[in-house]
């Protein structure tokens, strides 16, 4: 018989916890630490002659970030040996692209990396408010990443228009030849926690939005006795743009 108002002391959910072979961690983290000197060096002498002849508003930095989209906290429950890289958990994890220049004005749409080519749920969906594209790992590649800058590369020719683009030095993010309007520059390497402009807040504030939304609508399905089963990537697709648009230049 279960027991009313039971309250657990830390003693007792650290035993349930050894006893299960429970263990706490995050979803996923960089754990490179950043040379001394390196990022004041490179902000100090090398940024300012690269950006020259470039304004805030022409000036972008690109980043990718891995989205369990099934998952409420940052923090989740998970067995010892469990990795998250290929087995249960991946398969509910999309990968997100976010772009966006200096002074926030600008936010690209969002391009998101899926498993499935055509996931059932895009059936009878004649569009998306994302850019959309897959591997088996969900994750960015360097075929992708090429796709998705010629293709904003030809958007910006198109207008006129010259951009510098600020991105961290990851294998996928492969040298790109014979832009027109797009000047890709690579951070160096293991200072991406100090100098990537998106780790400085902006991911973090698109999954907070993310995660208030996805709250939201599982409290309305309860509320209206509907089933409050997993979210299929469409739906999360559908969240990760609406956060997107929550996202203001202030943070």
């Amino acid at each position: 018989m279960a027991k009313k108002n039971f309250k657990c002391s830390s003693s007792w959910v650290q035993r349930f916890r050894a006893r299960h072979n429970i263990v706490a961690g995050k979803v996923c983290g960089e754990a490179a630490g950043v040379p001394k000197g390196v990022s004041e060096e490179w902000l100090s002498h090398k940024w300012p002659a690269l950006c020259e002849g470039y304004t805030p508003e022409e000036i972008f930095n690109a980043d990718e970030t891995g989205l369990f989209y099934n998952l409420t906290p940052d923090k989740i429950l998970k067995f010892k040996g469990e990795e998250c890289k290929g087995g249960k958990l991946s398969k509910t994890r999309i990968a997100v692209l976010v772009a966006a220049n200096m002074t926030g004005s600008c936010k690209r749409k969002l391009l998101v990396i899926g498993k499935a080519k055509k996931p059932r749920c895009f059936k009878n969906i004649q569009s998306l408010p994302v850019t959309y594209e897959n591997n088996t790992r969900s994750w960015m590649i360097s075929q992708i990443f090429e796709k998705w800058l010629r293709s904003w590369d030809a958007e910006l020719k198109s207008g006129g228009n010259k951009i510098l683009l600020l991105v961290d030095n990851c294998p996928a993010h492969s040298v790109v030849s014979n832009l027109k309007c797009i000047k890709l520059v690579f951070l160096p390497p293991n200072v991406t926690s100090v100098l990537q402009p998106m780790a400085q807040g902006v991911i973090k504030a698109l999954k907070t939005q993310y995660r208030k939304l996805q709250v939201l609508q599982m409290i309305q399905n309860i509320e209206n006795s509907k089933d409050t089963k997993s979210l299929s990537v469409l739906d999360a697709i559908l969240m990760i743009s609406e956060a997107w648009e929550k996202v203001t230049q202030t943070l």
